[in-house]
């Protein structure tokens, strides 16, 4: 069972889905009677969804070291890997807006 969940790509997976539960949840407590798309809209308009994907990758690090914690170290790595490249993605968005 710990060779299954000790893989770079179920790192990479929990490094992707874990920000977008927590863009989830940052909705649900934010949204104040917004649609999705109203909310979206709002946070294009104001120009901080940048900010906001920034914010919802900080889970990662409790993903990361839970890996680490558990010594799957290729798991952590996949994590590491998802989360630079939502570094990327931000940085790519800050340079085009």
């Amino acid at each position: 069972m710990k060779q299954k969940l000790n893989s770079v790509s179920i790192g990479v997976l929990t490094g992707v889905f874990v920000p977008l539960i927590a863009v989830i949840l940052f909705y649900l407590f934010t949204s104040k009677s917004f649609s999705v798309k109203e909310y979206i809209h709002f946070l294009v308009l104001k120009n901080v969804y940048t900010n906001i994907i920034s914010l919802c990758v900080i889970p990662n690090l409790l993903a990361f070291f839970i890996f680490i914690w558990l010594d799957f170290l290729k798991s952590a790595r996949g994590v590491l890997v998802a989360t630079f490249g939502f570094a990327f993605i931000v940085l790519g968005l800050k340079l085009l807006t």
